[in-house]
Parts: structure tokens; sequence; C-alpha cells
């Protein structure tokens, strides 16, 4: 036999699909707080942002306001200024460029058409080197270099289970 169906609280948008996702009251001890559901699924993070993000993020349906927030919401102005700190605004640019690990992967280890190191007198100098001929500094993790390593664990694992099935079939 099913369970009774969840009253919708409210609405809010999901920042993770765009969507508009459907806010539910938690039952049985965790009662208090609020989840989420959306294309991404059921939401139901618990910790201070999430619960925070629900109660303060959401078009409440008439009446249906919970009398008090979840225990660990931030008040309405510690919160704003906690999300400003993090989004600050942007601005956009016209196109999202999306680095892709495999893209500049050779599979052919040609000496011959790898770049030569240069050997000038104060190349390596960076005290030489003018604005112009300056390197850009490596890309670091925080700009989503993480995302390309799990991108490529990811191709790696699928070559694997590729290689398995082979020898199995």
């Amino acid at each position: 036999m099913a369970k009774d169906p969840k009253i919708e609280l409210g609405k809010r948008d999901c920042p993770e699909c765009g969507t508009v996702a459907s806010i539910y009251a938690c039952a049985g001890k965790r009662s208090r707080y609020l989840y989420q559901r959306c294309e991404c699924g059921c939401l139901q993070g618990s910790g201070v942002m999430p619960q925070s993000h629900y109660w303060h993020g959401t078009v409440w349906n008439h009446g249906l306001m919970p009398s008090d927030p979840p225990p660990n919401a931030l008040p309405l102005e510690e919160y704003n200024a906690r999300i400003g700190a993090v989004s600050k605004p942007v601005e956009a640019e016209p196109e999202t460029v999306v680095n892709d690990p495999l893209q500049n992967v050779s599979t052919d280890a040609d000496p011959a058409t790898e770049p030569e190191a240069e050997t000038e007198s104060g190349a390596g100098d960076p005290d030489n080197q003018s604005e112009s001929e300056a390197s850009p500094p490596p890309e670091s993790a925080s700009t989503g270099g993480g995302k390309g390593l799990f991108a490529l664990g990811l191709a790696a694992a699928g070559l694997v289970l590729a290689g398995l099935a082979k020898a199995r079939g």
C-alpha cells in the first residue's frame, strides 16, 4: 500500500538543472527539515546552506509556509551576506567553454613533432621576459582542472570495462 502523498509546500528554481523544483517537508524525526524534487531527483541536503537555500529561496504556496525555519537555516541577513560573498555578479561570457582533457591528447609519441625547448640566453629567466613574452600561469584545480581529471578517470574506467567485456566475449 502506497504512503500518503506529500503536500507540496512551495516551489523554487533549481540552480543545478534550471527546472522548477517542488519543496516538501521531511517526515518523522526530520520533520523540521525541507527537501526538494526536480529533474535532478530528490535533494535532501540537511546542511546549513541547502536548508537555507530551501527556506529563503522558496515561493510558498498560500498558507503552507512552515511556522518555523529548519533548525540550521541561517537568518536572512546572514544568508544574503554569505551567498553574496560566494556568488558575486560576474559578466556572462557569450559561450561557455568546457575543457576536454581528451581533446589535446596525442596517441602517437613522435619526438619530431614535439616542440623543442628554447635555448636562447635568458629564455628561462623570468626577469628577462617582457610582459608580452611571459607565459600564462598553469591551470589549477580551482579553474576546473579537477573536472577534467574526473572525466579522464571515467574514460579510463570505461576502456578497462570494455577490455574485460571483450576478453569474456
